[in-house]
């Protein structure tokens, strides 16, 4: 039995960072939608034990969120790019508005929102560029924000991906507060990194038997395994994973997320 009372089930704490990361949530915010400390969610996603039922429980409802709102954005938008020069996706910057527009999913941070509007947006962008804007200050601003959340990046990490130096995070910062409007090359590499993402979930998705889903804990083992992606965090892979346990889940099939290291050991 687990702190919590209740039997564990498959998986293991890299499964529940990927699916964490997935739905663009940090260890704190999912923590807190967990009711217990960061540190507790930190514990579980470094064991290698079954993932705990109330823990499961709560990814599997976040991303029933998730699936939600990515769906319900993708069917707008497509009714309305046909018509509208400049389409666009409105998300939200706090929690407060996301839960006043959406009550059924009261409690779940406006990060999932963020994170599923920017999944939409990808899926259906080529020939239109798609913006998210913030429905609050009714600016672009908002994007960098959403599409780190996506890729289950952390500020750091997307630094790393950005190419940036380490000291870099501040600058980063002030596109996502609203101070510096993103410039377009940082909305190309995130783009780019995006259509990896997409590429990664292609490939783990196209084996209907697939018992598995071999993913990587720290960038370093993704970089020695994949060479071509180096300068690419290992979430990118982690949350092409998750979006990929999502996928099979949702044909009635579980497929774990495993650390591929453990499979070549």
């Amino acid at each position: 039995m687990n702190a919590k009372g209740a039997e564990p089930v498959s998986g293991s704490g890299l499964e529940v960072q990927a699916r964490r990361e997935a739905v663009g949530l940090d260890q704190a915010s999912f923590a807190r939608t967990l009711c217990v400390d960061a540190g507790v969610v930190a514990m579980i996603e470094a064991s290698a034990e079954p993932v705990p039922e109330w823990v499961e429980h709560q990814l599997s409802r976040l991303e029933a969120v998730s699936t939600h709102v990515s769906s319900s954005e993708f069917l707008t938008l497509s009714e309305h790019r046909a018509y509208e020069l400049f389409p666009r996706i409105w998300t939200y910057s706090s929690d407060e508005r996301f839960w006043a527009a959406w009550p059924m999913f009261n409690g779940v941070p406006a990060a999932v929102h963020r994170a599923s509007a920017a999944y939409a947006a990808y899926e259906l962008r080529g020939d239109a560029d798609i913006r998210l804007f913030d429905i609050d200050s009714r600016t672009d601003t908002i994007e960098v924000a959403a599409w780190r959340g996506m890729l289950g990046m952390d500020r750091r990490s997307a630094v790393v991906a950005l190419g940036f130096e380490p000291d870099a995070v501040e600058g980063l910062e002030l596109f996502e507060s609203g101070t510096r409007s993103p410039a377009e090359r940082v909305r190309a590499r995130l783009f780019e990194v995006g259509q990896l993402q997409r590429r990664y979930v292609a490939e783990m998705t196209d084996d209907p038997d697939r018992r598995v889903l071999p993913t990587y804990s720290c960038d370093g083992d993704f970089w020695d395994a994949v060479p071509m992606a180096e300068g690419v965090p290992a979430c990118v892979h982690r949350t092409a994973a998750a979006w990929a346990s999502r996928h099979f889940r949702l044909k009635g099939r579980n497929v774990p997320i495993v650390d591929a290291q453990t499979l070549t050991a």
